[in-house]
């Protein structure tokens, strides 16, 4: 909403007669002020986060050589909240629009304010509006613990194997060689690999702890121990698979109905696996915005405007204080207090307290 926040009196420098309610067919007076009251719109940021992972080729072998557990063995996508915010917007109300014809005196200042798209409030209310609220609920993603051990969990054995021969006096043990190549199964490629993120773990240690021949200093230390977290990076992802994250911001509005009574509103429908959906799918469901009037002004009468004009001049509201609640079926994502325009009163300034 735009700030420019300025008097009747420097506006517009006339005014009389009573105020008149419009409506689609009124016609409005020549020289006459049209203003609105205003209506406060909800505003609901939604930050999604979409994560695209595909599994590494060594996955079943993740918690035998690096004790890694319940490491997802299928492709797939997930859709996950990673942050909301609420904060109210000050609309015009189209259906609270009036006009208050002007002839010959002046309106007091301070006494309403108007602000550049037509909107009234009483005194300074509209500085009120500056500071919008704006909360939001971090949710962290898992992460594997991916370094839980220095060294590999299997321990190796040495064991002498012999070969019997029969000779005319007896059995002999004879040893012999024999080269066969045959291409190595996914579980010893697996082992390789574990191997190889120890050894880079292990040669890290000895950078950082200066257990080496040639130890690194300064920028050199810093980028050799980078290119051994990038490549154990690579090499971890062999087994806990790689993820393509992507974010995408949605903001949704709510106008509150003009009740008193606790309201619920569908703002959009979300799954795990489709993400935000405008249409009630199968396995989506809803998000809903709560709006909870705290009935402030319940100890304060207001004017009935319906029968057309009043008493008084110039129309305007005191907002109604709501909590408003984000809520993912029973859990709750976020809340806030905000003041709802249109769920709160109606008042006016009478003539003798306008003219001077």
């Amino acid at each position: 909403m735009n700030k420019i926040i300025f008097t009747l009196a420097a506006c517009f420098m006339t005014i009389c007669g009573m105020g008149q309610k419009l409506s689609s067919s009124s016609a409005v007076p020549s020289g006459a002020m049209v203003y609105a009251l205003p209506s406060t719109t909800i505003e609901v940021e939604v930050e999604i986060v979409r994560e695209a992972f595909i599994p590494g080729p060594y996955a079943e072998y993740a918690d035998a050589y690096l004790s890694i557990a319940d490491v997802p063995r299928r492709e797939g996508t997930n859709y996950s909240i990673q942050n909301v915010s609420i904060r109210p917007l000050i609309t015009a109300d189209y259906e609270a629009m009036y006009a208050v014809p002007t002839a010959g005196k002046t309106v007091q200042t301070g006494i309403m304010t108007l602000s550049s798209e037509g909107l009234i409030f009483a005194g300074s209310e509209a500085e009120n509006l500056k500071t919008s609220i704006d909360v939001g609920t971090p949710i962290k993603n898992f992460q594997y613990f991916t370094d839980r051990l220095p060294s590999s969990p299997l321990e190796t054995k040495r064991t002498s194997m012999y070969d019997r021969v029969k000779t005319d006096s007896g059995f002999i043990h004879v040893p012999y060689q024999q080269s066969i190549i045959n291409e190595k199964d996914p579980e010893h490629k697996a082992e390789e690999a574990s191997k190889f993120i120890y050894a880079l773990r292990k040669r890290r240690f000895e950078l950082i702890t200066g257990d080496v021949d040639n130890a690194f200093a300064g920028s050199s230390l810093k980028d050799a121990i980078n290119e051994i977290r990038r490549l154990e990076n690579e090499y971890l992802s062999l087994f806990c698979g790689k993820s393509s994250i992507t974010t995408r911001v949605y903001k949704f509005y709510v106008v509150p109905e003009k009740t008193k009574n606790k309201a619920s509103y569908n703002v959009f429908r979300f799954s795990e696996s489709e993400g935000v959906s405008d249409e009630n799918l199968r396995g989506t469901r809803a998000i809903t915005l709560e709006v909870i009037p705290l009935n402030r002004t319940r100890f304060v009468d207001g004017i009935n405007t319906e029968g057309g004009s009043k008493v008084a001049t110039l129309y305007y509201r005191v907002p109604e204080t709501a909590n408003i609640q984000l809520m993912d079926g029973g859990k709750e994502l976020c809340r806030g207090t905000v003041p709802v325009y249109q769920i709160g009163k109606e008042f006016g300034i009478p003539a003798d307290a306008l003219f001077k």
